[in-house]
Protein backbone atom coordinates (compact mmCIF):
# COMPACT_ATOMS: atom_id res chain seq x y z
CA UNK A 1 0.00 0.00 0.00
CA UNK A 2 1.26 3.50 -0.83
CA UNK A 3 -0.77 5.59 1.96
CA UNK A 4 -2.21 3.80 4.81
CA UNK A 5 -4.44 5.72 7.92
CA UNK A 6 -4.51 4.08 10.96
CA UNK A 7 -6.88 5.29 13.80
CA UNK A 8 -7.04 8.85 13.20
CA UNK A 9 -8.62 11.33 15.72
CA UNK A 10 -8.41 15.15 15.67
CA UNK A 11 -10.52 16.86 18.29
CA UNK A 12 -11.09 20.29 18.65
CA UNK A 13 -13.10 22.26 20.83
CA UNK A 14 -13.79 18.82 22.70
CA UNK A 15 -15.46 17.92 19.46
CA UNK A 16 -14.19 14.56 17.28
CA UNK A 17 -13.67 16.59 13.76
CA UNK A 18 -11.83 12.75 12.77
CA UNK A 19 -12.92 9.95 14.87
CA UNK A 20 -10.88 6.17 14.40
CA UNK A 21 -10.58 7.11 10.98
CA UNK A 22 -8.68 3.88 8.98
CA UNK A 23 -7.93 3.32 5.29
CA UNK A 24 -5.82 2.18 3.22
CA UNK A 25 -4.74 3.07 -0.23
CA UNK A 26 -2.55 2.05 -3.37
CA UNK A 27 -1.26 3.43 -6.93
CA UNK A 28 -3.65 3.78 -9.56
CA UNK A 29 -6.61 4.34 -7.66
CA UNK A 30 -8.95 7.67 -7.63
CA UNK A 31 -10.74 8.34 -4.59
CA UNK A 32 -13.36 10.87 -3.81
CA UNK A 33 -13.62 11.78 -0.53
CA UNK A 34 -17.36 12.61 -0.13
CA UNK A 35 -19.63 13.71 2.72
CA UNK A 36 -21.73 17.15 3.84
CA UNK A 37 -20.56 20.24 5.22
CA UNK A 38 -18.43 19.55 8.21
CA UNK A 39 -18.24 15.85 7.83
CA UNK A 40 -14.07 15.72 7.83
CA UNK A 41 -13.06 15.85 4.43
CA UNK A 42 -10.74 18.65 4.23
CA UNK A 43 -9.20 17.99 7.83
CA UNK A 44 -8.56 14.17 6.60
CA UNK A 45 -6.94 15.34 3.81
CA UNK A 46 -4.83 17.27 5.75
CA UNK A 47 -3.47 14.79 8.03
CA UNK A 48 -2.91 12.35 4.75
CA UNK A 49 -0.40 14.96 3.16
CA UNK A 50 1.19 15.01 6.40
CA UNK A 51 0.02 18.91 6.91
CA UNK A 52 -1.58 18.42 10.54
CA UNK A 53 -0.82 16.63 13.23
CA UNK A 54 -3.64 14.01 14.28
CA UNK A 55 -4.25 13.52 18.26
CA UNK A 56 -3.74 10.15 17.84
CA UNK A 57 -3.15 7.46 15.51
CA UNK A 58 -0.36 7.54 12.51
CA UNK A 59 -0.28 8.21 8.71
CA UNK A 60 2.13 5.50 6.72
CA UNK A 61 3.52 6.47 3.01
CA UNK A 62 5.29 3.55 1.12
CA UNK A 63 5.65 1.76 4.60
CA UNK A 64 7.09 4.50 6.36
CA UNK A 65 5.66 6.66 8.98
CA UNK A 66 5.08 9.90 7.33
CA UNK A 67 6.39 12.08 10.71
CA UNK A 68 9.75 10.24 9.03
CA UNK A 69 9.62 11.99 6.24
CA UNK A 70 11.91 16.01 5.95
CA UNK A 71 9.03 18.43 4.10
CA UNK A 72 11.38 18.41 0.86
CA UNK A 73 11.59 14.77 0.31
CA UNK A 74 7.32 14.62 1.20
CA UNK A 75 6.88 17.74 -0.84
CA UNK A 76 8.91 15.57 -4.05
CA UNK A 77 6.62 12.84 -3.61
CA UNK A 78 3.20 13.84 -2.71
CA UNK A 79 1.44 17.36 -3.83
CA UNK A 80 -1.00 19.07 -1.81
CA UNK A 81 -3.90 21.34 -3.09
CA UNK A 82 -5.89 22.76 -0.74
CA UNK A 83 -9.85 24.01 -0.75
CA UNK A 84 -9.78 27.70 -2.29
CA UNK A 85 -6.72 28.26 -3.06
CA UNK A 86 -5.24 32.06 -3.49
CA UNK A 87 -2.41 33.74 -4.64
CA UNK A 88 -0.96 36.97 -2.89
CA UNK A 89 1.99 38.06 -5.25
CA UNK A 90 1.30 39.65 -8.94
CA UNK A 91 3.62 36.60 -10.38
CA UNK A 92 2.61 35.25 -13.54
CA UNK A 93 0.82 32.38 -13.93
CA UNK A 94 3.72 30.85 -15.78
CA UNK A 95 5.99 31.26 -12.16
CA UNK A 96 3.00 30.15 -10.38
CA UNK A 97 3.00 26.79 -11.97
CA UNK A 98 6.85 26.80 -11.71
CA UNK A 99 6.40 26.60 -8.22
CA UNK A 100 4.95 22.80 -7.95
CA UNK A 101 8.60 22.07 -9.10
CA UNK A 102 10.16 23.29 -6.52
CA UNK A 103 10.74 20.58 -3.95
CA UNK A 104 12.60 18.83 -6.95
CA UNK A 105 15.01 21.51 -8.08
CA UNK A 106 18.71 21.60 -7.39
CA UNK A 107 19.84 24.16 -4.92
CA UNK A 108 21.77 26.84 -7.64
CA UNK A 109 20.33 27.10 -11.46
CA UNK A 110 17.67 27.32 -13.53
CA UNK A 111 15.31 25.04 -15.15
CA UNK A 112 16.04 22.30 -16.89
CA UNK A 113 14.97 21.92 -20.99
CA UNK A 114 12.72 19.29 -19.20
CA UNK A 115 11.58 21.70 -16.72
CA UNK A 116 10.32 24.14 -19.61
CA UNK A 117 8.77 21.04 -21.26
CA UNK A 118 6.82 20.66 -17.60
CA UNK A 119 5.69 23.58 -16.75
CA UNK A 120 4.36 24.11 -20.44
CA UNK A 121 2.31 21.20 -20.95
CA UNK A 122 0.59 22.03 -17.72
CA UNK A 123 -0.25 25.33 -18.65
CA UNK A 124 -1.59 23.59 -21.94
CA UNK A 125 -3.50 20.67 -20.01
CA UNK A 126 -5.12 23.29 -17.90
CA UNK A 127 -5.86 25.77 -20.89
CA UNK A 128 -3.99 28.43 -19.69
CA UNK A 129 -1.92 29.23 -22.61
CA UNK A 130 -3.89 32.65 -22.95
CA UNK A 131 -3.29 33.65 -19.52
CA UNK A 132 0.93 32.10 -19.38
CA UNK A 133 2.04 35.79 -19.22
CA UNK A 134 -0.81 37.08 -17.24
CA UNK A 135 -0.42 38.45 -13.49
CA UNK A 136 -2.23 35.03 -11.48
CA UNK A 137 -3.49 37.66 -9.55
CA UNK A 138 -5.99 39.21 -12.32
CA UNK A 139 -7.25 36.16 -13.01
CA UNK A 140 -10.86 35.14 -12.42
CA UNK A 141 -11.27 31.92 -9.87
CA UNK A 142 -11.90 29.41 -12.48
CA UNK A 143 -8.87 30.25 -13.72
CA UNK A 144 -7.21 30.83 -10.72
CA UNK A 145 -8.64 27.23 -10.25
CA UNK A 146 -6.95 25.72 -13.26
CA UNK A 147 -3.56 27.14 -12.25
CA UNK A 148 -2.99 25.89 -8.60
CA UNK A 149 -4.48 22.80 -10.35
CA UNK A 150 -1.61 22.40 -13.01
CA UNK A 151 0.86 23.98 -9.85
CA UNK A 152 -0.04 20.76 -8.26
CA UNK A 153 0.73 17.73 -10.72
CA UNK A 154 3.60 19.42 -12.61
CA UNK A 155 5.82 17.91 -10.60
CA UNK A 156 4.48 14.41 -11.53
CA UNK A 157 4.28 13.87 -7.88
CA UNK A 158 3.30 9.93 -7.03
CA UNK A 159 0.67 10.60 -4.73
CA UNK A 160 -1.92 13.70 -5.78
CA UNK A 161 -4.35 14.90 -2.35
CA UNK A 162 -6.67 17.58 -3.67
CA UNK A 163 -9.74 19.56 -1.81
CA UNK A 164 -12.58 20.13 -4.18
CA UNK A 165 -10.37 20.76 -7.22
CA UNK A 166 -13.08 21.73 -9.30
CA UNK A 167 -15.11 23.94 -7.22
CA UNK A 168 -15.49 27.26 -9.01
CA UNK A 169 -14.69 25.61 -13.16
CA UNK A 170 -17.36 25.53 -15.28
CA UNK A 171 -19.05 22.52 -16.77
CA UNK A 172 -16.05 21.96 -19.63
CA UNK A 173 -12.66 22.92 -17.44
CA UNK A 174 -14.30 20.78 -14.57
CA UNK A 175 -14.59 17.90 -16.85
CA UNK A 176 -11.27 18.32 -18.56
CA UNK A 177 -9.69 18.98 -14.76
CA UNK A 178 -11.77 14.94 -13.65
CA UNK A 179 -10.46 13.50 -17.13
CA UNK A 180 -6.81 14.87 -16.25
CA UNK A 181 -7.12 13.57 -12.72
CA UNK A 182 -8.11 10.33 -13.93
CA UNK A 183 -5.26 9.87 -16.50
CA UNK A 184 -2.68 10.58 -13.94
CA UNK A 185 -4.05 7.81 -11.97
CA UNK A 186 -4.07 5.54 -15.13
CA UNK A 187 -0.51 6.16 -14.89
CA UNK A 188 -0.02 4.67 -11.92
CA UNK A 189 -0.40 7.55 -9.45
CA UNK A 190 -2.27 7.82 -6.41
CA UNK A 191 -5.31 10.65 -6.61
CA UNK A 192 -7.32 11.20 -3.71
CA UNK A 193 -9.80 13.86 -3.88
CA UNK A 194 -12.59 15.97 -2.13
CA UNK A 195 -15.65 15.94 -4.24
CA UNK A 196 -19.45 17.53 -4.21
CA UNK A 197 -20.21 16.68 -7.19
CA UNK A 198 -21.68 12.93 -6.92
CA UNK A 199 -22.56 12.51 -10.48
CA UNK A 200 -18.64 13.53 -11.25
CA UNK A 201 -17.28 11.11 -8.80
CA UNK A 202 -19.31 8.06 -10.47
CA UNK A 203 -18.09 8.91 -13.66
CA UNK A 204 -14.54 9.34 -13.28
CA UNK A 205 -13.48 8.18 -9.66
CA UNK A 206 -12.72 4.22 -8.97
CA UNK A 207 -13.77 4.82 -5.09
CA UNK A 208 -15.86 6.17 -2.54
CA UNK A 209 -14.94 7.23 1.15
CA UNK A 210 -17.91 8.81 2.31
CA UNK A 211 -17.70 10.26 5.63
CA UNK A 212 -20.23 11.19 7.63
CA UNK A 213 -19.73 12.98 11.47
CA UNK A 214 -15.71 12.61 11.23
CA UNK A 215 -16.06 8.85 10.39
CA UNK A 216 -16.28 6.59 7.18
CA UNK A 217 -19.15 5.63 6.82
CA UNK A 218 -18.95 3.82 3.83
CA UNK A 219 -15.78 2.65 1.30
CA UNK A 220 -15.63 0.79 -1.52
CA UNK A 221 -15.73 0.70 -5.46
CA UNK A 222 -17.69 3.01 -6.62
CA UNK A 223 -20.49 0.81 -8.17
CA UNK A 224 -21.15 -0.88 -4.57
CA UNK A 225 -20.44 2.51 -2.52
CA UNK A 226 -22.32 5.04 -4.11
CA UNK A 227 -25.36 3.89 -3.20
CA UNK A 228 -29.29 4.89 -2.56
CA UNK A 229 -28.64 4.29 0.97
CA UNK A 230 -25.28 5.71 1.77
CA UNK A 231 -26.44 8.93 -0.20
CA UNK A 232 -29.33 9.34 2.37
CA UNK A 233 -27.48 8.69 5.21
CA UNK A 234 -24.40 10.68 4.65
CA UNK A 235 -26.50 13.57 2.69
CA UNK A 236 -30.11 13.43 4.39
CA UNK A 237 -31.55 13.32 0.76
CA UNK A 238 -32.86 10.83 -1.56
CA UNK A 239 -31.35 9.96 -4.89
CA UNK A 240 -31.06 7.33 -7.74
CA UNK A 241 -27.81 6.48 -8.62
CA UNK A 242 -28.26 5.33 -12.63
CA UNK A 243 -25.60 3.72 -15.16
CA UNK A 244 -21.76 3.18 -14.46
CA UNK A 245 -18.77 5.04 -15.45
CA UNK A 246 -19.15 8.14 -17.99
CA UNK A 247 -22.79 6.93 -18.59
CA UNK A 248 -23.61 7.28 -14.64
CA UNK A 249 -25.20 10.15 -12.48
CA UNK A 250 -27.16 10.50 -9.70
CA UNK A 251 -30.94 11.95 -9.76
CA UNK A 252 -31.95 13.56 -6.83
CA UNK A 253 -35.60 13.26 -5.82
CA UNK A 254 -37.54 15.93 -5.03
CA UNK A 255 -39.25 15.96 -1.55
Amino acid sequence: MMLVAENICVRRGGRAILDAVALEATVGEFIAVVGANGAGKSTLLSVLAGLLQPDSGRIVFKDRPLSQFDGSALARMRAYLPQNPRCEWPISVERLVALGLIPRLPTFGGFSADDEQRIARAIETGDLMDHRYQEATSLSGGELARAMLARAYVGDPEALIVDEPIAGLDPKHALDAMRRLKSFANDGKLVIAALHDLTLAVRYTTRIIAMRSGRVESDGPVASAMTTEMIRRVFDVEARVLGSGEDGYVDFIGN
